[in-house]
């Protein structure tokens, strides 16, 4: 039980607990958990708990976005060839098979391309620009990417190949010179929420283009199923790239799950069979867990191509084949990331202590490209520091980086953009590319600059809990109630509850293929419910030690269907001793 988190709970608000208990008819548990995300007057509590389309910004409201929706269909209608150019993770891969859902229903003569990670790294290249116009792509939309692509947009314009990008990843001082840049980032961009996902940008480009098609804001009844089925691309894009839950990503969500729910098109349909997700009860946690994982492997390990064929084909045989594609590739990227992080801790604990360094800057020469950012994602948890996590070919550097809360990673990358070669990406996460001989100064300036950003003494991590609960009041019908307040994840957590005297009952057991998990039953009284400590096998063996002893336990309740049976269990988060906790709360 490794860095113990001070539990935190949000200041009592009884009144407005009262008012939306009344005003909602709903329980106190629920309009507490509104409260504590900022909803206390009915009006703004019903419109979250109640998403509708209706409060979707309408993208033509926007000049450029209007536009370029109607370049495209120009484009389309005469015959010339579309390269739809996306980014190898979920995001990219899902707008990918947006865009190309939409361009075949318009029948156009459209075709995707998405770089290998390992041989052409990310974005866009003007290698891959040279392919292009040697095809005859007569103009190119990036999806997911492009934004910091300077030099290749302004190589593309001179091969006669107009550019559209689309993008959300955050901009720099100098722009690329496209022909219609769609960021909602941009000042300039007023098409929706400025937290849009790269589908989510996609999805206002191609529902602008079905309002082009109709000369109207509303679209025709067909393209509006053709939206309506695309719902499902952006939430599973949406929330693999953790993007804020809240705005137009909660309602995109919202519908894209109920959407996914249904599941008619063969490639989704396998997707979920192969990830083990019972369609009619899919949720933001399955799609971030299980889903997003496979869609991910297959640019992690190779070429997305894969995946972008099974979300638009209309085959069931091919798409059983491609998902199972996606399984192997997952696995085999389990093996390769467990054995890296490994690796990398032990290079860290070779190194000078890690208290002296603000960063982790790792590098070794055998390390695949296509798991460092999930390496560096550990790392960056498991010790509370920004991590780079690079991996070495010959006099080039490639990785990826996660940040920690308060350290604006894009910012501080921007600070050593001298010393590197490319980089993109947000405040939490970033992709960069460096000649070798610099990685020692990118080491020293990076760690310079966080000691600027961050505080001298870092904060004590801390675990906001949502208040006290007794398990005894946990069950079903409050659970349903509960599952209004989703699709839960970044911007929206699961209700995080703390529920103190419990007693282990029986024996704790490790689960899981890789032994990381753990399951045992947990006494409150005349209550008792099964709780799952995903990655926490290493609480075993205090929890054997101390049997009888009592603790506290911060979970998150969830629903576990298994053989036909329906049950609550509590998803552990964290667990302090009786004593440990009076230390914790004083």
């Amino acid at each position: 039980m490794l860095h113990k988190k001070k539990w935190v709970f949000p200041d009592e608000n009884p009144a407005a607990v009262e008012r939306l208990t009344s005003a909602l008819r709903i329980c106190a548990v629920t309009a507490r958990l509104l409260v504590n995300r900022g909803f206390t007057e009915p009006t703004s509590a019903q419109q979250f708990l109640q998403p509708s389309l209706q409060e979707l910004t309408d993208p033509t409201s926007d000049p450029r976005m209007r536009q370029a929706a109607r370049f495209a269909l120009d484009a389309a209608r005469a015959g010339k060839r579309i390269a739809v150019f996306g980014d190898y993770d979920a995001d990219g891969i899902c707008a990918a098979a947006l865009l190309m859902r939409a361009f075949n229903f318009l029948d156009a003569d459209a075709h995707f391309y998405i770089p290998h990670r390992i041989n052409e790294g990310y974005g866009l290249s003007a290698e891959a620009l040279e392919e292009l116009a040697d095809a005859g792509a007569q103009l190119v939309i990036t999806v997911d990417c492009g934004i910091s692509a300077i030099r290749e947009v302004a190589f593309a314009r001179k091969r006669g190949i107009d550019v559209i990008i689309t993008d959300h990843h955050e901009p720099g001082d100098t722009l690329p010179e496209a022909t219609y840049l769609l960021n909602p980032k941009l000042d300039a961009c007023s098409f929706g929420y400025k937290n849009l996902a790269g589908v989510g940008v996609a999805f206002k480009l191609v529902w602008s283009m079905g309002q082009q098609i109709s000369d109207s804001q509303r679209v025709s009844s067909q393209f509006k199923d053709l939206l309506m089925e695309a719902l499902s691309l952006v939430a599973i894009g949406a929330v693999a790239d953790v993007v804020p839950l809240r705005d137009e990503n909660r309602i995109l969500v919202h519908y894209g799950l109920k959407t996914a729910r249904a599941a008619n098109r063969p490639g989704l349909s396998a997707l979920l069979n192969a990830a083990r997700v019972d369609a009619q009860y899919l949720n933001a946690t399955d799609i971030a867990f299980r889903v997003a994982p496979l869609l991910n492997a297959a640019g992690r390990m190779g070429k997305a191509d894969a995946a972008v064929e099974l979300l638009t084909t209309s085959d069931p045989g091919e798409a059983e084949r491609l998902a199972d594609l996606l399984v192997k590739q997952n696995r085999l990227r389990r093996r390769v990331q467990s054995k890296t992080l490994e690796q990398a801790r032990t290079l860290l604990a070779q190194r000078d202590p890690l208290l002296e360094r603000n960063c982790i800057v790792l590098a070794a020469p055998d390390w695949h490209q296509g798991v460092v950012g999930l390496v560096a994602s550990r790392l960056a948890e498991k010790f509370l520091r920004p991590a780079f996590v690079f991996t070495t070919d010959g006099e080039m550097a490639r990785g990826s980086a996660r940040s920690i809360e308060g350290f604006p990673l894009f910012a501080a990358v921007q600070r050593c953009a001298d010393l590197l070669l490319r980089y993109g990406g947000h405040q939490g996460a970033a992709g960069l590319s460096l000649p070798l001989k610099n990685l020692p100064q990118f080491e020293e300036r990076i760690n310079a600059v966080a000691a600027e950003l961050l505080a001298e003494e870092r904060p004590e991590p801390e675990l906001n809990l949502d208040g006290e609960f007794q398990l005894d009041h946990l069950n079903l019908a409050l659970m349903r109630e509960l599952g209004a307040l989703g699709p839960f994840g970044k911007g929206n957590p699961e209700p995080m509850f703390a529920a103190a005297g419990l007693r282990m009952v029986g024996n704790a057991r490790i689960l899981g293929a890789d032994g990381r998990h753990l399951a045992f039953m947990a006494r409150q009284g005349d209550a008792a419910l099964r709780v799952f400590a995903p990655g926490k096998a290493d609480w075993i063996e205090p929890l054997r030690d101390r049997k009888g002893d009592t603790f506290s336990l911060a979970f998150q309740p969830q629903i576990n269907r298994y053989r036909g049976q329906v049950n609550v269990e509590l998803r552990a988060c964290d667990l302090l001793w009786t004593e440990e906790r009076q230390k914790n709360e004083g």
